[in-house]
């Protein structure tokens, strides 16, 4: 199905689980988001949205048309789902399995693709599909023009698996900062009515936000803060209780796939996730220097890693037909020592 789908590319460019993509490049994306907001001096939100059982919250009749609609036949969606549904569920622990069990009732089956199904992720990406696209027809988020070609790029979400943020920016330096506060808040409202058609649901107190906006005076500009600007984004529960969302600062790193991201652009929030060691477990600074210091790998190995490839770019100082080895250079002994020493 996933080989079928990139074939005639019916996964959109948003959604980065699939072949020839990477988790990294989506948050390339939402760093240049950043940037180019930033360098523009455009105002614009970002929200961050986390779905609730992604897999154990898949519709059957969905899951299936949005299968088939990659190309899966309908008897093998049948097949895979009516097993599913009639599946009786043990529990096993150290002491046996269960005598009770749940599952099988066939007048009200339970939903999902079970975990460990290893169709549930390409299920789940056809879904996703579905929803970006649902998205993109009703939000206009975030535009921007190539220099050369002029082509427009338009870009409501950015998704790997069920990890979605949704981007949105100003279509003008004069347009007000209420109509972007106010197309985010149709953009999560939209997203939200996807999602439960689908049959997942949203977590509102693990969804956060954050707006982008500039304030300028004597010529000189700096990102509004939350009292500047109080503006609040809603969102219905499960449960179909509207709560407010946690906005986040400009200078507040926003955690994602990985890797954390601040929209002024800062590294302090990434650095610390580096340096923070938790009771029983180090940090990876720490884990990292520990096993350089452990000779797993010779220092010149280690050396070459780190900086080979920036040196090569610079071209200024290494040379690697000059200096094949860092002991011809008292430059690289004394920038190893830095690593080294005991």
């Amino acid at each position: 199905m996933m080989i079928n789908a990139i074939e005639h590319n019916a996964i959109p460019e948003s959604q980065y689980s699939k072949k020839g993509s990477r988790a990294i490049e989506g948050v390339l994306v939402k760093v240049l988001f950043f940037d180019y907001l930033r360098l523009n001096k455009i105002n614009g939100a970002f929200a961050a949205m986390d779905l609730m059982q992604c897999f154990d919250r898949m519709a059957h009749p969905v899951s299936a048309l949005c299968s088939q609609r990659l190309g899966i036949s309908k008897n093998i969606t049948t097949t895979m789902i009516s097993t599913i549904t009639s599946m009786q569920h043990y529990i096993r622990t150290a002491y046996g399995d269960s005598d009770s069990s749940y599952g099988g009732d066939s007048e009200q089956p339970l939903q999902g693709a079970i975990q460990g199904n290893a169709a549930a992720s390409p299920m789940f990406v056809a879904i996703s599909c579905v929803l970006l696209q649902f998205l993109q027809s009703f939000v206009q988020g975030f535009y921007i023009q190539t220099a050369i070609t002029l082509t427009i790029l338009s870009i409501a979400a950015v998704m790997y698996v069920d990890d979605t943020d949704l981007l949105v920016s100003a279509k003008s330096h004069s347009e007000p900062i209420y109509f972007v506060i106010k197309r985010m808040q149709k953009s999560i409202k939209i997203w939200r009515k996807g999602v439960i058609q689908t049959g997942g649901a949203l977590r509102p107190e693990k969804c956060k936000w954050v707006l982008i906006s500039f304030k300028w005076t004597r010529g000189k500009w700096r990102y509004e803060s939350i009292n500047d600007n109080p503006a609040k984004m809603f969102l219905r529960n499960s449960n179909g209780n509207t709560m407010e969302l946690q906005r986040m600062g400009a200078d507040q790193g926003l955690t994602g796939l990985g890797v954390c991201i601040a929209p002024n652009g800062n590294q302090v929030n990434q650095i610390q996730s580096f340096m923070d060691e938790t009771p029983g477990k180090e940090g990876k600074v720490a884990s990292w220097i520990k096993s350089i210091r452990s000779r797993h790998l010779r220092p010149y190995d280690v050396y070459l890693s780190a900086f080979d490839q920036f040196l090569n770019q610079s071209n200024m100082f290494y040379q690697p037909h000059q200096y094949p080895h860092p002991k011809q250079n008292k430059w690289k002994r004394s920038s190893m020592k830095f690593y080294y020493q005991k």
